[in-house]
């Protein structure tokens, strides 16, 4: 126990050092920076991006720390701290060190989810509540605890998903099945926890899930609800991609090579217990939220359009099969047969090697993954400052109507000495021009252009291109 536990949390130090850097040094993402735009309480409106929760710590530790880029992702990526305790409740419930190493791996090499830990939004804050809430209803069903340490996890378990609706609004389904586990676990032991428990949750649980669907109601009457695949197929083939970063995997691995592995060490403890189907909570309370969630989302795609979750939205799913993996192998127990022993050290071997290897190639100190752009537009940004500054009047930078929030966000964190108008596009007739190339409704070769500004960034990978007047240029 002590050597899993080291490792554990080792392995949890490490994670932790990459989100706090990776939280300085990477670009503030068009989504963070229209968050950030609640948070100065220059948007009041209702829109699917501002996630309540974490808007609001946003909010709180932007007026202790300021708003830098690291101030205001520090609710995420301390919640971090939250998810290691979480895992570990978990990961010391399993019987052999060797195999608990193998449990952490699996529950803290999540690439999406640490990639999430480090910007300010809201999925990886919630995904930490609702999984911190599913390993205290695992807890609260051990027959070993005290009573009254049961219904104080129950009772944390309840608040924990409520905060995770808050920040985290696309996983209703989630708390909803969350929230049946842990009703569902006061009825089936009555005798254990009695009614003053069951009332005290169960107005929690209603509270957050009135919430819940008014807020679901408000986006879908502003036509806010529009993120998501629209196909079981387009799901299936993006929740399987989007763990593998990049597409193509690590090494020599493929994606489907890749796959293949994951897949085999994923149901490898589902074909071991088999063995000796012994049903645990630590695989049952796991199991019961990812197929009711499943569920949920056919019955809400085929009869109210609703779309299916996609890449950020499915956020939380990833880490629940990692639970429900560990599940397993704690219902296991100890191997003693010799060849399902060695067979099975082979096995978790590979699947490490591939979580690892995955991971590998997912720490980038500059670059988000679904918001590549934005670390283009903060060098844009930096390079408008080094004229601005030289200029005795605000310079006036004119942009395409999606960047407007990042533009907005630098020149108000920078003290740059620049205005935009927010909702103004191009006009040809500011200082800066900070253009898609996609969306430019005038040609590069226009005379109203080339006679008036000279381009000064050309950004391929984001499609952007920055130009300055020339009289400014002669400065």
């Amino acid at each position: 126990m002590h050597i899993s536990r080291t490792v554990h949390w080792a392995l949890a130090g490490c994670l932790f050092a990459i989100i706090i850097v990776r939280s300085i040094t990477l670009s503030f993402s068009i989504d963070e920076a229209m968050t950030y735009n609640f948070v100065i309480d220059e948007w009041d409106r209702i829109i699917a991006n501002n996630h309540k929760l974490n808007t609001f710590l946003m909010k709180v530790f932007g007026g202790v720390f300021g708003h830098d880029e690291w101030a205001l992702r520090l609710p995420n990526s301390l919640s971090f701290v939250l998810y290691a305790w979480a895992t570990w409740r978990l990961v010391k419930r399993v019987p052999s060190t060797w195999i608990a190493v193998l449990a952490s791996v699996v529950l803290l090499v999540q690439p999406n989810l640490i990639e999430f830990f480090s910007i300010a939004r809201g999925y990886a804050l919630g995904t930490v509540f609702f999984i911190a809430a599913v390993v205290m209803t695992i807890e609260a069903s051990d027959a070993k605890e005290s009573a009254s340490f049961s219904q104080r996890r129950l009772l944390y378990a309840s608040i924990c998903i409520g905060l995770g609706l808050g920040a985290y609004l696309a996983a209703i389904n989630v708390f909803i099945m969350i929230s049946a586990c842990i009703l569902g676990l006061q009825i089936w032991k009555w005798s254990r926890f009695g009614w003053r428990s069951l009332l005290t949750t169960g107005f929690i649980l209603v509270l957050g899930f009135a919430w819940g669907v008014n807020e679901l109601i408000e986006l879908g009457q502003s036509e806010q609800l529009f993120y998501g695949n629209e196909s079981y197929a387009q799901f299936w083939e993006r929740f399987q991609l989007y763990y593998l970063w990049p597409v193509y995997g690590p090494y020599f691995l493929r994606a489907s090579t890749m796959l293949n592995l994951l897949a085999l060490g994923l149901l490898w403890p589902v074909f071991l217990w088999l063995f000796n189907r012994k049903f645990k909570a630590e695989f049952v309370i796991p199991l019961v939220i990812l197929v009711g969630s499943s569920i949920g989302w056919v019955v809400e795609f085929e009869f109210f359009d609703s779309l299916l979750p996609m890449h950020r939205t499915s956020l939380v799913y990833y880490p629940l099969l990692g639970v429900l993996t560990v599940g397993f192998i704690i219902a296991v127990g100890r191997l003693e047969r010799p060849i399902l022993k060695y067979t099975t050290m082979v096995v978790y071997s590979v699947f490490a090697f591939v979580i690892l290897g995955n991971f590998s190639k997912a720490v980038d100190f500059e670059v988000l993954r679904e918001w590549g752009a934005s670390a283009d537009v903060k060098s844009a940004m930096y390079q408008v400052d080094e004229y601005a500054e030289k200029l005795s009047t605000e310079a006036v930078i004119e942009k395409h109507h999606s960047l407007r929030s990042e533009v907005n966000y630098y020149i108000r964190t920078r003290d740059m000495n620049a205005q935009v108008d927010m909702e103004a596009g191009i006009q040809l007739d500011a200082e800066f021009l900070l253009v898609r190339k996609n969306d430019f409704h005038y040609s590069f070769d226009d005379e109203q252009l080339t006679s008036k500004y000279e381009l000064i960034g050309d950004y391929e990978r984001s499609n952007l291109r920055l130009y300055i007047r020339k009289d400014i240029l002669a400065l």
